[in-house]
């Protein structure tokens, strides 16, 4: 199969808001349905991590549009998911205010936190600006940070205003982090 009708299942399968069947794909595709089920199973079982990823990122997604309708202005999840590794490559996997990885975030709260594995395991979407009429979920007004941050900083605090606290997170994570 080409490569770019590979590339158009993909995207059809893993990066819609909703997942459709094999079908509608086929029929959107023009192709044969067995082809499209030859194709995701491949796809499965050699993306095993991207499409982890794509899984998290789409959960994150799907509860940020749910919680915040009316101030949630990414159109779709592919438009989100763009945002979201984009913004996860520009900040290096780090979070925006205390700079500490997703996985030295995901270890601190495997290791000391009592509470759900539903947090702290993945770098969260937070909007730079939360105050009234600037307070939107777009992609000029988030960043990516880590679970610490985003409730410190909560809906009070300017990112100026945050710098103090950021840099006290930032020196207290980097005292009890867990060795690699």
């Amino acid at each position: 199969m080409e490569k770019n009708l590979k590339v158009k299942i993909f995207e059809q399968y893993f990066l819609n808001d909703t997942t459709p069947t094999y079908a509608k794909i086929a029929e959107r595709l023009k192709l044969d349905i067995n082809a499209v089920s030859v194709q995701i199973n491949e796809l499965m079982s050699k993306q095993k991590e991207e499409i982890k990823r794509i899984k998290n990122v789409k959960q994150l997604y799907r509860n940020k549009k749910k919680e915040k309708s009316q101030d949630f202005e990414f159109n779709s999840f592919k438009e989100f998911y763009g945002w979201y590794e984009g913004t996860y490559r520009e900040q290096k996997g780090k979070c925006y205010y205390c700079e500490t990885s997703e996985e030295d975030v995901a270890k601190l709260v495997e290791d000391r936190s009592k509470r759900s594995p539903n947090r702290g395991r993945h770098l969260e979407v937070e909007r730079k600006d939360s105050t009234l009429g600037k307070d939107k979920y777009n992609p000029n007004n988030c960043v990516l940070c880590c679970y610490i941050c985003n409730n410190a900083k909560s809906d009070i605090f300017s990112p100026e205003e945050f710098k103090l606290i950021q840099e006290a997170i930032k020196e207290t994570i980097m005292s009890i982090k867990p060795s690699s």
